[in-house]
């Protein structure tokens, strides 16, 4: 599975070269980076189910889930050089790329697929579509306070 940067603000030069930072930190590690998230995924969960110790994360866990903050630091280090403390404060790091077609489409292109969706809800609240939330944030990732 790929990766993909949440910086807001950033050009998309700068993204790739977080992304190349991220990856040698990866390459380096021998997981991929589904594995270093899922590392990270079972830390964090076990922190928001409050550590409970029946359901601490394996010693793997752990070490995948420092593979893969260390490749989300490395991402942000690369991609934000020279940036201010506050305009950096808002980049998020890395992402799995797991739904390329909705993550990675233009604004104009997602704020139409946003206007399909919710034409097809129609307020019945029918169905949940994750797609609406990966395509909000396409489209407002290039407004100074989008978030």
């Amino acid at each position: 599975m790929e990766i993909m940067m949440d910086a807001r603000g950033a050009t998309p030069e700068e993204k790739q070269r977080g992304l190349a930072a991220a990856r040698a930190v990866i390459k380096q590690s021998g997981l991929t980076a589904e594995k270093a998230a899922e590392g990270s995924f079972a830390v964090e969960g076990w922190d928001d189910m409050g550590f409970p110790p029946d359901q601490e994360p394996s010693e793997d866990e752990y070490a995948a889930a420092d593979v893969w903050w260390a490749a989300s630091n490395a991402a942000i280090k690369a991609c934000c050089e020279g940036w201010s403390d506050e305009k950096r404060s808002e980049v998020r790091g890395l992402q799995l790329l797991h739904d390329p077609e909705t993550q990675l489409v233009d604004r104009v292109t997602a704020l139409a697929r946003l206007r399909a969706i919710i034409q097809a809800e129609d307020g019945k609240n029918e169905f949940y579509d994750e797609r609406v939330a990966l395509l909000a944030n396409v489209a407002t990732d290039e407004m100074a306070d989008g978030q």
